[in-house]
Formats: structure tokens, C-alpha cells, sequence
């Protein structure tokens, strides 16, 4: 695949096609994060970044970007990823709704990836969620395979083990169906993890052992190491210290040659479990938190709270080298004061936070999101009042309501005397389009806003008493209406108080 794409990339420049050039640069950087190659990842997201600001193709360079934040912060500078995300997501909420929706499809999985790399695991999960949700909504299936064990990792790294071992298996059989090894590699060493922390072992050394061979077979870097930290923790679980120590070894050199800081600093710690508390396993203690604070270098307070709660950078952070935790006795239930029992205690705390979250989320797209809109209606409200043109003025009254609301298309109807309500204006219609059906609105419905003063707003009309027959509806196939009425006031004088009357919808 990579030779494909070299020699793509050489015609393209050959022959000054630059949209194939940036798509080039684009399929290397993704072949490359696939290997583990972080630093080629890098290198030609910068390249295809660079092509795409000087041809102005903004969705080249919003996709190349976040394929660098997600680099950047697998080679230990997870501050810089963090910028960069940041950038992103500010340009990325400037581009209207359906020119979002494509980016999205391309980039929610790599963004969901890096979340979860940095332990925001809520942001994680929910970038995870909206990217299967459009994988449905478009029929675009792509990243299907890497969705689903996206959601996976973030639901297991919240506890909630069934939720993640149903999108494990989604992902296991999806792989196995179309043949991918990296998919199955990936659903195996969750499926895996998930048997670790129930404690069947000889289960989990099973499916790990077979998704780290997988990972290695196809080049996998990162994925190989990562799955291998794993296989070296159950190895040490079952007593095989010598199956621990090369998977511990591998993951550090594999971390060198890629220039990972997480897996050298993971490959040191599990070195220093090895060690039986000696000086030398001290020595490489040392080391690990070191490289892990390098890590950390830049991060906000609360950026650096989601990165070391993931349990393995914690007990890096706080020189734990304890045996692996496995499911509770009954004496360490009785005792309360063991390993297990005070990750229990952070993980109960944490599910807490959870569920806290969960009806309080106001993550920082929904907030950009927001205030967004209400720029615009402020920047509308100003211009409006300058507006003395009544055409001009309907017509950026329905702009600002189409977009805001995300409809289709739109009307804004006045009651003219005998005709009744007639269209002024139009959201998202050719005026010299003059098939039937463009111009068809639904009657009924505007007349009871415009006889009652009151909105109307109809999630399903297919299930909404009184609409599922109307012809207008059937014509049309809307499925969501909503309509709200027009007012205008007329100001009185100091002895008539001003009067509110519907003059449209």
C-alpha cells in the first residue's frame, strides 16, 4: 500500500495535480499511523497541511491536522497535540453543517483515538459515539471497524465491562468477516483485557497472545507493543516471568525505535516489576517516571489529571510496584487496606464523576458550539436594526433561522388581505426553480401558528395526530416541521399601550 501511494504521490507531482498530491501526503500519513510510525505520520500530515493552505482546501488541512495532534502526542508532546486539537475544532465549527458532516466522518475516529490516548475517556467516548452515529446516518462505513473498538476501549476504561465486551465482539466478528488483522488484533486484546480484570487468565493469555502475534504479523508497531505491556501483565499474573520479561523488553524497544515516550516509559515500569524491588528495578522506576513527566510538560492542571488516570500511568506516577491486581478474596475484602481496594474506592469515585457528567456534560464543541450561535444572532440583531429594506431584511431573517435550525428549506409567510398567507421569502430554495413541489408548503400548518400565536414544532409527522394524512405531507415526505409565528408591535402613544399582533409565520 505504501508503494502505491509513493508512486501516486510521484505522478501527482509530476504532473502539478496538487488535489492528488494532498491526497497522497494523506493516505501515507494514515498507512503510517497504521505501522506505528508516528514521526512519518508527522512528516506528511505537515506536507499535506502545507498544500492544502496554499490551495486553500480547507478540508485537506483540517484532516491533516488532526492527524499530526494525534502524532504529536503519541511521540510525547501531548501539550502540542493539545494546541493543535484546539485549532482544529475552532476552524472546524466555522464550516457550515453539511460541509461539517463530511470532515467529521474522516476525523471523529482519529480525534476520539487521541482523546483516549490522553485519558479524556468521557470526550472520548462521545466523539466515538457521534462518529457511529454518522457512520449510520450516511451509510459511510470506512471506520466502522475502528469505531467499534473505540467504544469498546473508552466503555472498559469506564468500568462498564459488558457495554465494552458487546462492541469488542461487534468488532471481532466484523474483522474476522472482511478479513482485517488489525480490527481483529485490536478486539482480541480487549476482549483479553476484559478477561484479565475477571479473572480468567488462561482466557485472556489465550486471546492476547493471539492478538499480539497478529499485531507483529502485519507491522502494527504501536498496536504490537501496546497488546505486548498487556501480555507481560498476565504473564506476570500466571508467574511466567520469563514470557513477562520479553514482552516488557519489547515494548521498551519497540517504544525507542518509533520514538514512542508512553511505551518506553511503560516498557521501563514493567522492567521494574521484574525486579523484585531491587536497586536496579529502582533505577528503571526512575527512568519511567521520568520519560513520563517529559510527557506531561505544558499540560494545563486539567489536562494532566485526565493523563495519569489511566490506571497504568498512575501506578508509574506513584512507584507502585505491586503485584498485578485480580479479582478480590475474601480476605482482602475483609482487610480494605490492599491495592485493589483503593483503586475500587477511585474507581467507584470515578463512575460517580461519571454519571455526574453524564447530566451536566458541557464539553468544551458543545460550549464553541453555543457561543457560535449566539455570535451570529448578536452580529444579526446589529444588522438588522441598520436594515431598512423590508425584502433584505426577510431574507436574512430566514438565513439566520434556516442555518441555525439545520432545515432543509424555509418560508416566511405574511397574510396578505384575500390571499392569505403568501411567501415573501425562501431558506435554501432557487427562485427559478418552478417544479410544483418546491414551492408546496404545508397550509395547515401554518394557519394554526398564524390563528393561534402559538409555535408548533413536529419531531415525526408520521406519528403526530392529525398531520400523517395531510397531502402536503405525503407530496413533500417532511418528516420534521416547525413553524413559529411572526409578530410584529405597534408602539402607541403615552395614553395607548403598545399592542403585539401575528402578521405572518
Amino acid at each position: 500500500a505504501r508503494e502505491i501511494f509513493e508512486e501516486n504521490l510521484s505522478i501527482a507531482v509530476e504532473i502539478g495535480a496538487k488535489n492528488d498530491e494532498i491526497c497522497a501526503y494523506l493516505n501515507l500519513a494514515i498507512q503510517s499511523h497504521e505501522l506505528g510510525d508516528f514521526r512519518e505520520v508527522e512528516v506528511q500530515a505537515a506536507k499535506a497541511n502545507r498544500e492544502s493552505v496554499a490551495t486553500h482546501s480547507q478540508d485537506y488541512e483540517l484532516i491533516s491536522e488532526v492527524l499530526r495532534s494525534l502524532a504529536v502526542a503519541y511521540l510525547g508532546h501531548p501539550a502540542e497535540a493539545e494546541r493543535i486539537h484546539g485549532k482544529v475544532l475552532e476552524e472546524l465549527h466555522k464550516l457550515p453543517a453539511d460541509g461539517r458532516t463530511v470532515i467529521e466522518i474522516t476525523v471523529l475516529p482519529y480525534i476520539a483515538e487521541r482523546q483516549l490516548f490522553m485519558g479524556q475517556v468521557l470526550r472520548g467516548l462521545a466523539s466515538a459515539q457521534e462518529a457511529w452515529r454518522l457512520t449510520l446516518d450516511t451509510g459511510v462505513r470506512d471506520y466502522e471497524q475502528r469505531i467499534l473498538t473505540l467504544l469498546g476501549e473508552a466503555f472498559a476504561r469506564l468500568g462498564e465491562f459488558e457495554s465494552a465486551r458487546e462492541q469488542y465482539q461487534k468488532a471481532l466478528e466484523l474483522g474476522q468477516t472482511v478479513c482485517a488483522p488489525g480490527t481483529i488484533a485490536r478486539a482480541q486484546a480487549g476482549l483479553g483485557y476484559l478477561a484479565f480484570r475477571a479473572g480468567n487468565l488462561e482466557e485472556a493469555a489465550r486471546l492476547v497472545g493471539e492478538s499480539h502475534i497478529g499485531a507483529s504479523t502485519i507491522g502494527a508497531a504501536y498496536l504490537a507493543a501496546d497488546i505486548a505491556f498487556l501480555r507481560g501483565r498476565i504473564a506476570l499474573a500466571t508467574t511466567d516471568r520469563a514470557l513477562a520479561a520479553t514482552c516488557f523488553d519489547e515494548v521498551l524497544r519497540r517504544g525507542k525505535e518509533i520514538g514512542c515516550l508512553h511505551l518506553q516509559s511503560l516498557g521501563e515500569f514493567g522492567i521494574a516489576r521484574l525486579g523484585n524491588r531491587s536497586e536496579q528495578a529502582y533505577k528503571n522506576l526512575r527512568v519511567a517516571q521520568q520519560l513520563f513527566n517529559d510527557q506531561m510538560k505544558g499540560l494545563s492542571d486539567e489536562d494532566s489529571q485526565d493523563f495519569v488516570s489511566l490506571d497504568e500511568r498512575w501506578r508509574i506516577l506513584n512507584g507502585d510496584l505491586a503485584a498485578e491486581d485480580l479479582p478480590q478474596t475474601a480476605d482482602e475484602q475483609a482487610g480494605g487496606t490492599t491495592s485493589r481496594a483503593r483503586y475500587q474506592q477511585l474507581e467507584r469515585k470515578y463512575l460517580e464523576l461519571l454519571d455526574e457528567g453524564r447530566r451536566f456534560r458541557t464539553d468544551f464543541e458543545e460550549v464553541a458550539s453555543a457561543r457560535e450561535r449566539l455570535e451570529r444572532l448578536l452580529k444579526f440583531t446589529v444588522e438588522t436594526n441598520r436594515e431598512t429594506d423590508l425584502s433584505r431584511l426577510l431574507e436574512g431573517i430566514m438565513n439566520l433561522v434556516g442555518s441555525m435550525v439545520g432545515a432543509d428549506r424555509g418560508f416566511l409567510l405574511l397574510m396578505e388581505g384575500g390571499e392569505g398567507l403568501v411567501p415573501k421569502s425562501t431558506y435554501n430554495i432557487d427562485p427559478r426553480d418552478r417544479r410544483p413541489n418546491t414551492w408546496k408548503f404545508s397550509e395547515s400548518v401554518a394557519e394554526r401558528v398564524y390563528q393561534s400565536g402559538e409555535p408548533v414544532f413536529i419531531d415525526d409527522v408520521l406519528e403526530a395526530e392529525g398531520f400523517e394524512t395531510a397531502q402536503s405531507i405525503v407530496d413533500l415526505a417532511v418528516r420534521t416541521v416547525l413553524c413559529v409565528p411572526l409578530r410584529a408591535v405597534s408602539r402607541g402613544d403615552a395614553k395607548q399601550a403598545s399592542q403585539d399582533r401575528t402578521i405572518g409565520v
